[in-house]
């Protein structure tokens, strides 16, 4: 094992979300739990938000810009800020946010030796029902997210039987995958199924049907809400080698199996027009492990082998925990080797969240397991997503960028718009939030941030940037009109304070305040 290549665990998440591994390949996310009786596979698809396009122009906006102004620049900023609150915030005054696809669900049963007190009337390996049992024993737990590979694998034993799971996201077949094997044949029982809604609470559920297709898949489906909601599907086919496959109500019954392969996939009303009848014909054409895994390394490891950090060993790690690594560095110590692990670790969560033709990478990357998220999991651009893509360039990772440069040509479309309506001015205007619709109003009546109209020019600079690492004069060319309309806004937009200076009037300073010399704030 490379240390500085592989974050290792040896207990499993549990229910927290942050020591799950996630796995991507830009479009479709997964979050691996690592569970020994359930294990929970956390999906998410770039595209799927509460909602879709909306117009959410204030009409009062550009009619008071004027008033606005005069207050700022005669220092009444507690009645700018009142006037700001109502006539500026896009209404209503909050966008759409991020929201899981669902959870896929995988109940394992072990050999009666694997349970502490063996219930005699609890079903045997060849029942098709999965009884109530108690938590499995279990030794030498390893669960490893090599990044290398971008592969996710948990191992244990239980019952003198070595398990393990295998679980990657395939750019090239466009579908996650994930491995059951195990060391005696005949030894995996799994019930399979798919859920979606609130965790602690599946009694409320945010989707519409549920389905076996053709003996082998389960396929949900809904709509989020709203008259502009998006529709979304996601499936899990179960390839079981031995044993018997048998479907029951909203699950899939393995029994008896040697190895079971597990290809899940998902889409919205955003990429396909029907996601229901895409899902299924995603999940038939999908490979056997060997060759998801070939091709699924054939298409990773150039993008992660382009740059290496190599940092003096001041003492080995060896099979420690990467958890306890962090707890040691938190109480002093130094583990070099460490810092060049999380070096790697955010390579591999741009590759994983952003690749050509899928979304910008949102304030969660693609994992967000929250139907109400912080912050919506949206697109904060008045630094978050700045920082998603500053590794892109250094990095050698210049396609990974190219989302971004996608979500700033939309703004361009939407935001000349916004500030033609808002404040009578030519270019294009994004303030600090934007969306999957690329919204550029105003949003959440947050004085220190909301009005802030800064966000599409400081988006702007990473196409500059992108163009003077690369030299790409053809890509400069069709940048140039997000650049140039970006600094038109501004050409128009600032206006003279009385004292012989051109100024951004009104804007903040993102999520800051100032005293004045009468002590308000």
């Amino acid at each position: 094992m490379n240390v500085s290549t592989c974050i290792l665990h040896d207990t499993p998440a549990g229910d927290d979300w942050n020591r799950a591994f996630p796995a991507g390949n830009g479009r479709l996310g997964a979050m691996v739990f690592g569970e020994i009786d359930e294990e929970r596979v956390a999906l998410n698809d770039d595209t799927l938000y509460s909602g879709g396009a909306r117009d959410r122009a204030n009409p009062d906006a550009l009619p008071n810009l004027a008033r606005l102004r005069e207050r700022i620049l005669d220092g009444r900023l507690s009645e700018a800020e009142r006037l700001t609150r109502e006539a500026l915030t896009g209404l209503p005054p909050i966008m759409r946010h991020y929201e899981p696809l669902g959870d896929l669900l995988v109940s394992q049963r072990y050999p009666d030796a694997a349970y502490p007190r063996p219930d005699a009337s609890a079903p045997d390996a060849g029942d098709i029902a999965f009884g109530k049992r108690d938590r499995a024993r279990f030794s030498g737990y390893r669960r490893t997210l090599d990044l290398e590979r971008a592969v996710i694998t948990t191992a244990f034993d239980a019952a003198g039987i070595r398990f393990v799971r295998e679980g990657l996201v395939s750019r090239p077949d466009d579908l996650a995958a994930l491995r059951f094997t195990a060391s005696q044949p005949g030894a995996l029982n799994l019930q399979v199924r798919l859920e979606r809604g609130d965790r602690a609470r599946y009694s409320t559920r945010y989707f519409d049907t549920i389905g076996v297709r053709g003996g082998d898949s389960l396929i949900l489906a809904g709509r989020t809400g709203g008259r502009a909601g998006i529709a979304f599907a996601a499936g899990v086919r179960v390839r079981a080698r031995g044993g018997t496959l048998t479907a029951l109500g909203e699950s899939l019954f393995v029994n008896g199996a040697d190895e079971v392969l597990l290809l899940i996939s998902g889409y919205t009303s955003e990429r396909v027009d029907d996601p229901s009848a895409a899902v299924p014909a995603a999940l038939a054409a999908g490979r056997a492990w060997p060759e998801l895994l070939e091709r699924h390394l054939a298409d990773y490891q150039p993008l992660f082998q382009r740059v290496s950090l190599t940092l003096e060993d001041t003492g080995s790690a060896g099979d420690v925990p990467t958890d306890r690594r962090l707890t040691a560095v938190a109480a002093g110590e130094t583990d070099t080797v460490l810092d060049a692990l999380y070096f790697n670790f955010g390579r591999y969560l741009l590759i994983a969240c952003s690749r050509p033709g899928t979304r910008a990478a949102n304030l969660q990357g693609i994992w967000n397991a929250s139907f109400s998220p912080a912050w919506g999991c949206k697109y904060t651009v008045n630094i978050n997503i700045q920082m998603n893509y500053w590794p892109a360039e250094v990095c050698g990772l210049p396609e990974c960028h190219e989302p971004l440069f996608d979500l700033l040509a939309g703004l361009r479309e939407t935001g000349r718009d916004t500030a033609r309506r808002l404040y009578g001015c030519r270019g294009y205007v994004c303030h600090h939030n934007t969306d999957n619709t690329c919204d550029t109003w105003p949003t959440d009546r947050n004085v220190t941030a909301s009005y802030w109209p800064m966000g599409a020019a400081w988006l702007a600079l990473h196409a500059w940037e992108h163009y003077r690492f690369t030299g790409d004069r053809d890509f400069l060319e069709r940048a140039y009109p997000l650049l140039a309309d970006a600094a038109l806004f501004f050409t128009d937009f600032l206006v003279e304070d009385g004292k012989g200076r051109l100024v951004t009037c009104p804007s903040v300073s993102p999520e800051n305040a100032y005293r004045l010399p009468n002590g308000e704030i």
